[in-house]
This record gives C-alpha cells, sequence and structure tokens, in this order.
C-alpha cells in the first residue's frame, strides 16, 4: 500500500521464502556508550528478539549471529566483538554482558564498530547488518552539536585489525 510500511514480519517471511537462500549472516553494531544506558537493556532485548524471530522464519537456514560493539575513540575496552556464530546461548550469554559505558562527547566512533563488523568473518550471500544507536558519527558534516573530532575520523584512527572495505 503506498505511504505504508510493511509489517517486519511480513518482509521477513517473503525474504526467506526464497529458495536460493541457504545460510544468513546477521550482524548487529549496537553503541554501548554511557549515553546508551537508559536504552541497553531495550536495546539488548530488542536484538535477541530479532535473532530469534530471524531464526523462526528461516524454515531451517543456517543463522550465523554476530554483534560488533563499540565505546568512543579514547574509551578503555573501545570494541568487544562476538564473531559470527551459530551457538545461540553463547550469542545471548556475550549480549548479556555488555554495559553501557564511556563516551566524552555525543558523537561516537561508529565508524569504528562498522569497521570492527566488516572484519568479521562473513560467509553466507545473505548478509544483514543492524546499526542500533542513540548518537551520530564523528563529524560536524553530520551534526550540529560538540565533537571532539569535528573533521571526522579516519581509517587510522579507528584502531581495529585490518579493514576489508570491499567484499566480491
Amino acid at each position: 500500500v503506498h505511504g505504508e510500511s510493511l509489517p517486519a514480519v511480513f518482509v521477513l517471511s517473503l525474504f526467506f521464502s526464497s529458495n536460493f537462500v541457504m545460510s544468513i549472516d546477521l550482524c548487529f553494531v549496537l553503541d554501548i556508550t554511557g549515553s546508551m544506558g537508559a536504552w541497553i537493556v531495550a536495546s539488548k532485548t530488542y536484538i535477541n528478539q530479532i535473532a530469534d524471530s530471524v531464526r523462526k522464519l528461516s524454515g531451517g537456514l543456517t543463522v550465523n549471529l554476530a554483534i560488533a560493539a563499540y565505546r568512543d575513540v579514547n574509551d578503555n575496552h573501545q570494541f568487544e566483538d562476538l564473531d559470527f556464530t551459530t551457538d545461540v546461548t553463547i550469542f545471548r550469554n556475550f549480549i548479556a554482558a555488555l554495559n553501557a559505558d564511556g563516551g566524552d562527547d555525543l558523537p561516537e566512533n561508529v565508524l569504528g564498530g562498522l569497521l570492527h563488523a566488516l572484519d568479521f568473518k562473513w560467509t553466507s550471500e545473505t548478509r544483514i547488518m543492524i546499526l542500533v544507536a542513540d548518537a551520530p558519527c564523528h563529524g560536524k558534516e553530520f551534526h550540529d552539536t560538540h565533537d571532539s573530532f569535528p573533521g571526522g575520523l579516519t581509517l587510522e584512527q579507528c584502531p581495529a585489525t585490518p579493514h576489508v572495505l570491499c567484499v566480491d
């Protein structure tokens, strides 16, 4: 219907009705800075619900789950990553252990979180990445608030493993 969005469950059902999909890589990129404190419990709940829905609607396909959790550039424990796993218990336990802290200005290291997710071992042809955040990335072109990195971040300022920016 023009002007109305389809319910997520309906969209997922259509997506998984394809006979060509053998497995699914589902990765969440999660802001775990202090500003997420009020939202972290709900975020974890929704991540688990989305993962459960994808698994239920997948019709027995292999669902690989991952999470790239990030804080800001100068925070301790800047990244907390879980590369792809099919073990839901490992996934749930990892999410449960995440805490929101750090962050010194409103913008956060979204770029670093996305780059960490790209470094995971993506194996499926069907790849889904969901960003869960309450703050913009660094760079004044994206917002009008105080920013410790007003020019944005470069790859060199986002310490991580070697980055893969293009995937064939």
